[in-house]
């Protein structure tokens, strides 16, 4: 894909006369924190940079973002969450001509979830990172086990897995050499457990969800060839345990009711990553 970025660059580069001002590369301040210890805890890497340059006849601006989430648990690393995101515009100074792309890559333990370019929205500067919510079961289907008690039969069924869910939207207007990144981007563990009694067709009871590990990435990175320019918002989220417990009831397999009696949270710890 970035090939074809060079070849433009290059086309462009024959026709503009020369480089009339080079911005060099902005750093977004890099961020590292380490939290808990090898026993139980985790680490988050994060860094940003822009590479800008204005010629005679044309901008072009290179955004790049990176992001690295991993655990720890007695004394074993895992890499949880790797976000990679590169976007190229370059904007003619004397036509309406620009040339924008972008890549992302989001990797979830290991597995590739995304590698590839935004959605381009016909007549609109602005594409688009479906929002996307992928879940990886241990089962394919909850696993239950009946208990006839009387008249009535006592289930209990129950699952485990994770989560990843990312999205957001890059913005690369056509005169100008700039490109706007708004993503957000998340996973995090699950387990669940519940118990109901009920007729054949009919039944009723309750479940616990648990969410561990939740982590979410959302803010707005911006570079600017024009003004040598980038900004961030970029912040990162925490929250190490949220249990909810619901009731239901289902009717001929369907679910009909369902509300929530507790939702508790053991509390997130969110940081501006730059």
């Amino acid at each position: 894909m970035f090939s074809k970025c060079i070849i433009a660059s290059v086309l462009a580069h024959a026709l503009a006369g020369g480089l009339a001002a080079q911005c060099g590369t902005n750093l977004g301040n890099p961020y590292s924190r380490l939290f808990g210890n090898s026993w139980m805890g985790g680490y988050v890497r994060a860094g940003a940079d822009v590479d800008s340059d204005r010629y005679t006849t044309y901008d072009q601006v290179e955004l790049n973002l990176g992001l690295l989430a991993s655990v720890k648990l007695l004394q074993h690393n895992l890499d949880v969450l790797d976000l990679g995101y590169r976007a190229y515009h370059m904007a003619s100074k004397t036509s309406t001509f620009h040339f924008p792309s972008d890549n992302l890559r989001v990797r979830f333990i290991g597995l590739t979830f995304w590698n590839g370019s935004a959605l381009r929205l016909p007549n609109s500067t602005t594409a688009l990172y479906p929002a996307v919510g992928i879940p990886l079961e241990v089962f394919p289907v909850d696993p239950e086990y009946p208990i006839p008690v009387g008249p009535f039969v006592l289930t209990i069924r129950g699952n485990a897995g994770v989560i990843v869910y990312f999205g957001g939207s890059v913005t690369m207007p056509p005169s100008e050499p700039r490109a706007i990144l708004d993503p957000y981007a998340g996973c995090y563990l699950f387990g669940r457990a519940g118990v109901g009694v009920g007729v054949p067709g009919f039944n009723a009871g309750v479940e616990l969800e648990g969410r561990f590990a939740n982590q979410t990435v959302y803010g707005r990175l911006q570079a600017d060839a024009r003004t040598c320019s980038f900004s961030s918002s970029l912040n990162y989220t925490l929250t190490a345990i949220r249990l909810k417990l619901k009731a239901y009831v289902d009717a001929f397999w369907t679910r009909i009711a369902s509300t929530t009696l507790i939702d508790w949270s053991a509390g997130s710890l969110s940081w501006s990553l730059f």
